[in-house]
């Protein structure tokens, strides 16, 4: 288990936004709400470009906070469905489906960029991804807020991890080609500017992969409480991911459905399914790796076509 000597803030401090941070428009409606430790959260959808965003949202100190705690990475106890959920019961607890599930991500990718590349993984957790980059010969390494997650991958697979806040990294030397941002689609405190701030980290005809999560997929409501956590800033939809791209100088040359690797353990807990998870979760099933269709999970591979 991974524990952190930082604790998450007792309180949070939140920041009220009058527009749209994806297009600048004023008018929205209330999308959902959840409470969480007595408080009120709520989430807007903008009536013109559809995206959906916390607001009042969590202010930067109070969002990293809670990626610096061994609340996040080790919540144990989960919320139910009438209040929100924090993170993970225990993270590195999923090495065997992340490394595979890096595996197979690499695969759909492999062919936009060429073995020795430079290659950044943003948010990387403990590092699976970064491992599965360099045994495939890139020339690659992590950022990650977390300073505990990143000595456990730094220890556990021999890979450089840089604790660091990446919107405020530059990396050492020449251009990037590459940058991979997994799992963090609704995380960053300010998508356009999280995503210009790689854009302009990458060389020209660089590459952006990420993944996403379509709120608006007719199968969403089957997910539960899935992505719907205090720090999911955002919600995305396969109309307004190509907004966010364009803004940011980037161009969508692969948007495909996802298959992911889990186990029934991961599902039931990341989807707020607590009850079945206490019936099961003892038995050998609860803990096997399989692989499944996503349906409304996203896979990404930009090009960059401008600096912006």
């Amino acid at each position: 288990m991974i524990s952190s000597a930082e604790p998450i803030a007792a309180t949070f401090d939140f920041v009220p936004l009058r527009e749209c941070p994806l297009c600048g428009q004023a008018e929205r409606t209330l999308a959902y709400r959840r409470s969480y430790q007595g408080m009120d959260i709520r989430w807007e959808r903008c009536s013109a470009c559809r995206f959906v965003f916390q607001n009042p949202k969590l202010s930067r100190e109070s969002l990293n906070s809670i990626y610096r705690s061994s609340t996040y990475w080790n919540v144990q106890i989960m919320e139910t469905s009438q209040g929100l959920r924090l993170g993970y019961s225990d993270y590195a607890k999923g090495e065997a489906y992340r490394l595979r599930q890096s595996q197979w991500r690499l695969a759909q990718i492999r062919r936009f960029v060429a073995t020795g590349s430079r290659w950044l993984d943003v948010a990387c957790a403990t590092g699976f991804f970064v491992k599965t980059l360099v045994d495939a010969g890139m020339q690659a390494w992590g950022v990650e807020l977390s300073a505990e997650m990143a000595g456990y991958g730094i220890e556990r697979y021999g890979v450089k991890i840089e604790a660091r806040d990446f919107d405020s990294y530059t990396p050492p030397g020449a251009p990037l080609q590459a940058i991979s941002i997994w799992g963090a689609d609704s995380n960053f405190y300010d998508p356009v500017a999280t995503y210009r701030h790689a854009n302009r980290m990458l060389a020209p005809e660089g590459w952006l992969f990420f993944n996403f999560w379509d709120f608006d997929h007719p199968i969403r409501p089957l997910l539960g409480e899935f992505k719907i956590g205090l720090n999911g800033l955002y919600q995305l939809n396969r109309r307004n991911i190509h907004l966010l791209l364009e803004q940011s100088g980037f161009q969508a040359e692969l948007l495909r459905m996802e298959w992911s690797f889990a186990s029934l353990e991961a599902i039931l807990s990341l989807t707020g399914r607590f009850l079945p998870l206490k019936w099961l979760g003892h038995l050998p099933l609860a803990r096997a790796v399989f692989q499944v269709p996503t349906f409304s999970g996203f896979l990404v591979a930009a090009r960059k076509v401008r600096t912006v």
